[in-house]
């Protein structure tokens, strides 16, 4: 379990994110994703969005959320070396590069 310790979205996030996580609040991780810019994504449980058009117009994706808006229960930060995580798809794949 983690939880929300940053809920604060842009007007436009708002707007094309209809669920979102709400600060304090306990979610468990459903999916995560390494992104080329380095960030860390995640998709959570207790939350779905409706798909959006990809950026390169290949196709849909479901929102995810910055895993930096998260802690562990304990408030120590998310371990993303851990073995029970797993990807789900990475970039190259969702556009069809391999």
């Amino acid at each position: 379990m983690i939880i929300c310790i940053n809920d604060k979205f842009t007007d436009k996030q708002k707007e094309l994110i209809p669920n979102r996580p709400v600060l304090d609040k306990t979610y468990s991780i459903r999916d995560i994703f390494y992104l080329p810019t380095g960030l860390v994504g995640v998709h959570l449980n207790e939350i779905s969005n409706p798909d959006l058009p990809h950026p390169s117009g290949l196709g849909y994706f479901e929102p995810s959320f910055n895993s930096e808006r998260f802690t562990n229960l304990d408030t120590t930060p998310l371990n993303y070396n851990n073995e029970k995580a797993t990807i789900k798809f990475t970039i190259n794949d969702f556009v069809g590069i391999n």
